[in-house]
């Protein structure tokens, strides 16, 4: 009981804090929000820019203070985004400025995609691709290549999308950009993540946790940590998914990055929805809310309210679920997002079938299952198990690297042992030789003293018989 009482209490103290976080940022979101900053300092130096005395609306500067406004206000205000990349744009073609068309266009891309027209989102990258290529901007190539190939993703299309990654892959690569090489992996662990190959996703999210601990960026890995979580929900995993949605959570709060935050706040409404705990999903799922207000971010808001609708739905509460729903379905036709037309439509089914009208259940379930075979397409299957069998050889490629190189290594060793063996039976051979060459010397030197000292003692015994001869000779005298 103790334990339990002390559970609540922590639980309930966490609650109380995260509202608390929740009202804090909302009343302060004039000077607190780490992107209002942002776009606040581009306002500011657009204002000091345009009034100097020989300002000029073909400054290349203005135009890219523009770009980067724009892309600041994407989730805030995408009707200045809109204006600013428009105005950016035709300013650029009339000063000749090639990398800021290129810009803009990628801002617009940006917003026809946001918005659901595919065709101009489209049409405004693939237009931003070939200047960036005429232009040699391997770092502009890239982020535009990134946001066609998620575009071909939202529409469905993940064979298109996955070679886009791909391709984006190699140019991060070449230039040694790990942050977009992490972006790039991790968009390729969600394609699979779709497909439900859980498995592969997990195999490249590995990789990007990997060059995220090369970045050192706590955002960055944040941003991993929300998404990773979002994976372990739909596995199961609901331990896993709390872990690391709630690292991800405190440093998003610490920033006060809303989107984020709001994306975090509703992956962790998605993990008590999966516990069946459909009143702490709605608590989480309702932060998430009050923070979208001050965004303007439709495709944020499909999984939220269909999240939401779920929970209503485990409550029995029918007909809020079914016009929150309805909420989520009317703004994934709108922007054509295939994937969240494709959970609404599921939900709407179990509504309507709950509510016993089965006409109504069985049209969402057609569309349901007819968005699931378009989503799981030939085509997509094919081009994720080519890239996971190539994934499959390259880790068994790396693993039969791995053990040559431990063999060679071991054979080096041997190699070494028997070269010192070698070196040592060498210095034995010549230690031998030397003493050899020692011992001969000496028996030269010997043999000489020898010679020496045997004529010494020939002359002696010759020198005594002279001697004996001259004593014979005086003694006879």
């Amino acid at each position: 009981m103790p334990f339990i009482l002390t559970y609540i209490r922590t639980h309930f103290i966490d609650v109380i804090k995260h509202a608390a976080i929740v009202i804090l940022v909302i009343c302060s979101m004039t000077d607190a929000n780490a992107q209002q900053e942002l776009q606040k300092k581009y306002k500011d130096s657009i204002r000091k820019l345009k009034s100097q005395k020989d300002f000029s609306t073909r400054d290349t500067l203005y135009i890219d203070l523009l770009n980067e406004l724009g892309s600041q206000l994407r989730y805030y205000n995408t009707d200045s985004l809109l204006l600013l990349s428009k105005e950016a744009l035709q300013l650029s073609i009339d000063s000749g400025y090639k990398e800021g068309e290129c810009r803009s266009r990628l801002r617009l891309g940006d917003y026809f995609s946001d918005k659901g027209d595919s065709d101009k989102a489209i049409y405004n990258y693939k237009v931003g691709h070939e200047i960036a290529k005429e232009l040699g901007n391997k770092d502009l190539s890239l982020r535009i290549i990134n946001n066609l190939a998620g575009e071909n993703a939202y529409k469905g299309d993940y064979a298109h999308a996955l070679t886009g990654y791909l391709e984006a892959i190699e140019i991060a690569e070449e230039i040694d950009d790990k942050k977009m090489l992490s972006i790039m992996n991790e968009n390729i662990a969600n394609l699979y993540a779709s497909q439900k190959d859980y498995e592969q996703s997990l195999d490249f999210y590995k990789k990007v946790k990997k060059i995220n601990g090369e970045l050192g960026n706590e955002i960055i890995i944040a941003e991993t940590l929300s998404n990773l979580a979002s994976v372990y929900a739909d596995m199961g995993k609901l331990d896993y998914a709390m872990f690391n949605i709630n690292s991800s959570v405190g440093i998003f709060e610490k920033h006060k990055i809303i989107d984020w935050l709001a994306f975090t706040y509703e992956i962790k409404g998605k993990i008590y929805l999966k516990e069946n705990k459909y009143k702490w999903a709605l608590y989480w799922y309702n932060q998430s809310e009050l923070l979208h207000r001050s965004l303007d971010d439709d495709r944020g808001k499909i999984d939220l309210y269909n999240g939401m609708a779920e929970a209503y739905l485990g409550q029995g509460k029918d007909s809020i679920s079914e016009k929150i729903a309805l909420q989520a379905y009317a703004i994934s036709d709108r922007i054509q997002f295939m994937e969240g037309t494709q959970k609404c439509a599921y939900t709407l089914y179990r509504i309507n079938k709950n509510k016993k009208n089965y006409s109504e259940a069985l049209n969402f379930h057609e569309l349901y299952q007819k968005l699931s075979d378009t989503l799981s397409r030939n085509e997509n299957k094919k081009s994720l198990t080519m890239l996971k069998t190539k994934t499959e050889y390259d880790k068994q490629k790396q693993t039969l690297i791995a053990e040559n190189e431990k063999a060679l290594a071991q054979q080096q060793r041997y190699i070494i042992a028997a070269l010192a063996i070698l070196v040592v039976f060498i210095v034995i051979i010549i230690l031998v030789y030397r003493a050899e060459n020692i011992q001969k010397r000496l028996n030269r030197e010997l043999e000489a003293k020898k010679e020496v000292l045997e004529k010494r003692e020939s002359e002696l015994q010759a020198s005594n018989e002279t001697k004996t001869k001259l004593f014979s000779i005086i003694v006879h005298d």
